[in-house]
């Protein structure tokens, strides 16, 4: 700026104009701060708030309008026309052509809403708003021609014919011309009586609406589902953006996306134009191809990119360059030059990597939707953009096709495999010739080869999966190579320190390993997940096969998978204990984010038999699969640990043995938990493991008491009490305190049972523990239930609070069975049958069958109290069912007399009394009573039954009940 005077006076113009400046922008918006900041050299416009644009806003709402048709719409975009740009600057070239097409559009939105009016039978505004148009521009022939129609159709022949003669004096006056033969016909007709005939449209010309502009964009053969979001957000972004390029792997949308964004009407008044470069191979050959879509020749002692530039100068259009990602520096090189001199020309790009050139915004092409996992609705499926494509391309082979609720499921998985990646799914919907949708989603661990057949006209690129990624992976240099096929080891994504663990070394520099991964991320090979606290990246799934293939023909698999292995083997083992301590969320929250390569790590040690790494792996995770709501997957994996190792009498067999007694004393499968817990016992003595043996006997505490009674329970509690009391391990000190407590409240000991949760609570509370205060919290108000302490429900409701708040499932099970009891002791039902139904849900989800068994037991008293006979019939049995699978008997004992207070409802007073007697029989066998809610239950129907049947028939059946079997007595 000011070249022509000094450095002094060029500072001196430029405060004098920034004060200007902001003078008037805080006019205009108040601000709380300096719009315009200048730090050194750099001056920024600061967005306070975010700069609101009024020439884009224009454009971009009359985009809209004239593309759409709607009145409200013209009406918007008219308002935002603040007349000519920049009137008082007439003399920078580069302003005349945005000027005149921005008043060119106003006039277009001006007709448009006048036909729209029209349309709508609004002719009195629809003539004002003509008229605003020829006082606008007097010579516009197309707004002369529609006022001359207005006025004959509405009854004014006179004024049609003097608006011919305004029409006409213009003319001569300002161009020296005659009328257009439209306009000179239109005329003849009025004047001579013939007009109107039959009702047509206005003669809008192509400006007006809908806007068509000259475009090279192809019609699509298919139809484009979804993106509507996309679509939307691509609007605005080219409303605020010169330069747009949208980025993604291979067979991601970016092309479609962008042709259905460019073919928009209205907005460009030089059209939307096309330039495909997937075909060429030299980047000399980048600006030929632009120059000749566009029409533009060389001139003279001119470089052609400079031609093409001096041609846009002064023209507003899109130019759309797709396939950019092999000619990337050619490309950057033009795409800079364009928006240097061309200020009316936007840039819409596709690429597999950013330009990287000022000015640019990228914007990653996300996936289509895809359905929840758990669909099997053939509607809700469908609700998602990939099933959506995958229908639509599957009907184009076979017209006839429809969802059953078995296609419905299989079609989730494809649709989850191959990632959204349309290319993918529109591949996969094709087999639909050959295969069913089930066995398309069992070939795809084979996808290259399923997916190998696309329509012929399509990019050799685009006709396989294979090729797609072929096409990315040829453009990349040896380290980005050798980075990318290593990567392919990670299951469900990893940071950065996990990547430079797992894959320097051996060709891989550790220092340059950020470098490289940036540049997979650029290239779209690499996807990141912005979730986290760190980011996180992940390959899509398509593209991990590929790489997985690479690295199998480098002969690198064994080396990298081990060392893979070896780094989540090290975390799991690291984890194990942090998640005892007040870091237990965090640590908790990471191996679930590398859970996915955990079962990798252990598939891995099972593919090749490392029994003892996959007993430590398994073993160090037992707690947490406990705790994150895996209980389920944690029986499986250390029972299939195990079950290979039994030759083997190591500290990492025992860990595991302990871990999985563990966690089926959690899931209360007692017998299978009793007998993994004395095989530790058995082993840890072998070992001399002390305190292996002290943490199996705390464990067996649960299934000893819950199968042979209190009784029998209490010399392991005590045992193990001691020996943690003795010793450093404070968790586990408060963890025997638990147990003892556990028994001692069984003895009928409440006073010593809370003393020792209390305790309990309090270790844990030192520890940070959040999940030991809430259990701890919740056998408290456990212990105030059966003390009928009206205190029990609010303290029930205090430990579900906890329990939600840490994330813990299976403890907020624990909580929400504990609160529906004691709202059953209140006759509150209707929390019953809410809070019971969420506990059945949530303990099915997580594989807390006991639980879930008790919430039915409470459920069926629920239904009795509604009169809902058949419901409770439903809920006792199903509680019947899953306790005498377990051989659970207090369990059993408990729904025995839900099932005789059924008996009663029908009037059955032999049958009540009967299950009575078969439910005291099992306390006895157990040495435990009933809970206050069962036992009020059972009082209320004995009383009855006596009633009914007298003393001497009551005591008959009762006796009669304790010696029948649990079959006899059940639901059947």
């Amino acid at each position: 700026l000011w070249p022509e005077s000094s450095p002094t006076a060029a500072a001196n113009n430029l405060y004098q104009t920034l004060h200007i400046a902001r003078r008037a922008l805080d006019s205009a918006v108040p601000s709380t701060g300096d719009r315009l900041r200048l730090q050194g050299e750099m001056l920024s416009l600061v967005p306070d708030p975010a700069p609101w644009v009024d020439v884009a806003r224009f454009e971009a709402t009359a985009c809209l309008a004239l593309s759409g048709g709607d009145p409200g719409a013209f009406q918007e975009a008219i308002g935002l026309y603040a007349g000519d740009l920049l009137p008082h600057d007439r003399y920078e070239d580069w302003l005349a052509s945005r000027r005149e097409a921005l008043r060119a559009t106003w006039l277009s939105l001006l007709l448009g809403a006048a036909h729209a009016m029209r349309e709508r039978g609004e002719t009195g505004p629809a003539i004002a708003t003509l008229q605003r148009l020829v006082t606008a521009d007097s010579v516009h022939e197309a707004g002369h021609r529609a006022l001359m129609t207005l006025h004959a159709e509405s009854g004014g022949r006179p004024a049609a014919l003097r608006q011919y003669e305004i029409l006409r004096r213009a003319l001569q006056r300002e161009l020296d011309a005659e009328p257009e033969p439209a306009s000179i016909d239109l005329h003849r007709r009025i004047a001579s009586g013939t007009f109107p005939g039959d009702r047509g449209p206005l003669d809008i010309p192509p400006a007006a609406g809908p806007m068509v502009r000259p475009t090279n964009i192809p019609a699509q053969p298919t139809s484009f589902v979804g993106r509507e979001r996309e679509l939307a957000e691509i609007h605005r972004l080219l409303a605020t953006t010169r330069l747009l390029t949208l980025t993604g792997p291979g067979g991601s949308g970016k092309t479609r996306l962008a042709l259905a964004a460019a073919n928009v009407p209205g907005g460009f008044p030089d059209g939307a134009w096309l330039v495909d470069l997937s075909a060429l191979t030299d980047p000399a050959l980048v600006a030929p191809a632009v120059a000749a879509t566009l029409g533009i020749g060389e001139a003279p002692g001119q470089p052609l990119p400079e031609s093409i530039a001096r041609a846009l100068a002064n023209r507003s259009l899109l130019l759309l360059l797709d396939n950019c990602e092999h000619l990337i520096d050619a490309c950057a090189d033009l795409a800079s030059l364009i928006l240097r001199r061309a200020p009316g020309v936007r840039l819409l790009l596709t690429s597999r990597e950013p330009l990287r050139v000022p000015g640019e915004v990228t914007w990653p092409v996300p996936s289509l939707t895809l359905p929840e996992r758990r669909d099997a609705n053939p509607g809700q499926v469908l609700a998602s953009e990939s099933a959506r494509l995958f229908l639509e391309r599957a009907q184009a082979v076979q017209p006839d096709i429809a969802l059953s609720d078995a296609d419905a499921i299989a079609l989730v998985q494809i649709c989850h495999r191959l990632d959204g990646s349309p290319l993918a799914i529109e591949l996969a919907a094709v087999r639909v010739r050959v295969l069913s949708l089930p066995q398309i989603a069992s070939r795809l661990d084979d996808r290259f080869r399923l997916l190998g057949a696309g329509s012929r006209t399509a990019p050799t690129r685009q006709q396989t999966l294979k090729g797609a990624i072929d096409w990315s992976h040829d453009l990349l240099d040896d380290d980005e190579r050798q980075l990318f096929r290593r990567l392919s080891v990670f299951a469900g994504g990893f940071d950065l320190e996990s990547a430079e663990d797992v894959c320097a070394g051996e060709g891989v520099d550790y220092s340059h390993a950020l470098d490289v991964l940036a540049r997979l991320i650029d290239k779209s090979l690499l996807m990141v997940e912005r979730s986290d606290p760190e980011r996180r990246y992940r390959m899509l799934e398509s593209i991990r096969e590929y790489a997985a293939d690479r690295l199998a023909e480098q002969g690198e698999t064994m080396a990298v998978s081990n060392r893979h292995a070896g780094v989540f083997l090290r975390l799991a083992e690291e984890a194990e204990l942090h998640l005892r301590s007040h870091r237990q969320r965090a640590w908790l929250d990471r191996l679930d984010r590398e859970h996915g390569n955990i079962r990798a790590a252990i598939e891995w040690f099972r593919q090749w038999d490392d029994a003892e790494r996959e007993l430590r792996l398994t073993g160090a995770l037992a707690w947490f699969w406990h705790r994150g709501g895996h209980s389920l997957e944690g029986r499986l994996r250390l029972t299939s640990a195990l079950g290979r190792s039994t030759g083997i009498q190591s500290p990492a067999r025992l860990k595991a043995l302990l871990g999985a007694g563990i966690t089926f004393v959690m899931l209360v499968e007692l017998a299978d938990g009793l007998r993994w817990l004395q095989e530790a016992a058995t082993l840890a003595g072998a070992l001399a493991d002390r305190q292996g043996l002290a943490i199996a006997h705390v464990w067996l505490v649960w299934p000893t008491l819950f199968r042979d009674g209190p009784a029998a329970a209490l010399p392991l509690a005590e045992t193990a009490l001691a020996t943690f009391r003795a010793g450093a391990d404070r968790w586990y000190l408060a963890i025997a305190l638990m147990g003892a407590g556990f028994v001692t409240g069984e003895l009928g000991e409440l006073a010593t049972a809370r003393a020792r949760f209390g305790e309990a609570s309090a270790i844990f509370r030192d520890l940070g523990d959040h999940w030991g205060m809430a259990t701890s919290l919740t056998e408290l108000a456990r212990i105030a239930y059966r003390e009928r302490d009206p205190a029990a429900q609010m303290l029930a409701a205090e430990a579900l609070a906890a329990s939600r708040a840490m994330g813990d499932r299976w403890q907020t099970v624990q909580a929400l069975g504990l609160l529906v009891e004691v709202a059953r002791v209140n006759r509150d039902y209707d929390l019953v049958a809410t809070r019971g139904g969420e506990a059945v849900a949530l303990a099915s989800d997580i594989g807390q069958h006991a639980s879930a068994g008790w919430a039915h037991r409470d459920l069926g008293h629920a239904a009795i109290a509604r009169g809902d006979t058949g419901g409770a019939i439903a809920h006792f049995a199903a509680g019947y069912g899953i306790f005498k699978e377990r051989g659970y008997k207090l369990g059993l004992a408990c729904v025995l007399v839900g099932l005789a207070a059924l008996s009663i409802r029908n009037g059955d007073g032999m049958g009540a009394a009967r299950r009575l007697g078969g439910s005291r029989q099992l306390l006895e066998e157990t040495s435990t009573a009933l809970a206050p809610a069962d036992r009020d239950v059972a009082d209320e129907v004995m009383v009855v039954a006596r009633e009914i049947l007298g003393d001497a028939a009551f005591a008959t059946a009762f006796a009669e009940g304790r010696s029948l079997s649990i079959e006899d007595l059940g639901p059947g």
